[in-house]
């Protein structure tokens, strides 16, 4: 059975690099609505993602659209997912999101843009949706989905899919791993967060980066509503509670944190942090929430 509700955009989106746009894969077939209407896409463009629901697990996420998406920004990004729907390519076009899981079951969600109507569909005992993969490596994805039946939603619409996809896959700028409490750059971070524990707010706008510290720190508000408010955003963007450094990527002078913690109270999820090296001081640069861990 087909279903139709809007996912969350979740976190920062706080891009790592910036390169040029990597050659998009190939696709054919469409989409269609029981009125008529059709998403026909023509670029087909794969990068890693962490499972919403099992966020310590990988996925590709395939993005179908009329015109492709920089790749290389969305794998390099804290926040894959919300850097590619949110890119300009996409401000008026409708897309196919596919998630190629590793146990080969395939998710899809058709995205009419001018309404954010989404039509939620995978494969399984659950779905509608049928694959048929050819290719599922960690570098490659390619095959078929399609409904061999019509399917209708709770609105009483209904629709059809057959869609063919082939990409190789965007992976983030290569780096090296760090250890868990995420060596100097987790050093950092943990001191960051102390300060702001410890409402220590000279500490807390100097262990950030320019581009935060001009958020945090406005003439409007008094110091004492600066504190407030950065700390309010540091409760937003990472646990509440049980924080811990796992590991994560040292690229040069950027490196991305990967942290576990409450979301809310017995509900454990995913981080990401990044923090960038400036004249021999690791800052705190943005935060992304990941996936929830099962």
């Amino acid at each position: 059975m087909g279903r139709r509700w809007s996912l969350p955009l979740i976190g920062l989106i706080v891009l790592l690099f910036a390169a040029p746009i990597a050659a998009a894969g190939t696709v054919a077939g469409q989409f269609k609505l029981g009125s008529g209407v059709v998403i026909a896409p023509k670029a087909a463009v794969a990068y890693p993602v962490r499972e919403q629901y099992d966020a310590r697990t990988e996925s590709i996420e395939v993005m179908l659209s009329t015109a492709p998406i920089d790749a290389v920004a969305v794998a390099n990004a804290l926040n894959p997912h919300a850097e590619a729907i949110n890119q300009d390519v996409l401000e008026h076009d409708n897309y196919i999101l596919l998630w190629v899981e590793p146990d080969g079951r395939v998710s899809m969600n058709a995205t009419f843009r001018a309404t954010m109507t989404q039509y939620i569909d995978r494969t399984g005992d659950d779905g509608g949706l049928k694959a048929a993969l050819t290719a599922h490596t960690p570098d490659h994805v390619a095959g078929r989905i399609f409904t061999p039946t019509p399917v209708k939603v709770m609105s009483g619409e209904s629709y059809t899919c057959d869609i063919t996809f082939d990409a190789d896959v965007t992976r983030p700028k290569a780096g090296a791993p760090l250890p868990a409490g995420g060596g100097e750059p987790g050093k950092a971070f943990s001191a960051m967060m102390a300060s702001a524990q410890n409402k220590n707010w000279d500490a807390l706008r100097n262990s950030v980066s320019e581009r935060l510290r001009n958020m945090f720190d406005a003439d409007y508000r008094t110091p004492e509503e600066n504190l407030e408010y950065a700390v309010d955003f540091l409760q937003t963007a990472l646990p509440k509670q049980g924080r811990k450094i796992t590991g994560g990527t040292l690229r040069g002078d950027a490196a991305t944190l990967e942290i576990e913690g409450e979301m809310f109270p017995g509900q454990t999820a995913v981080y990401f942090a990044k923090m960038v090296k400036i004249r021999g001081a690791w800052l705190f640069d943005g935060a992304s929430l990941t996936g929830l861990v099962k």
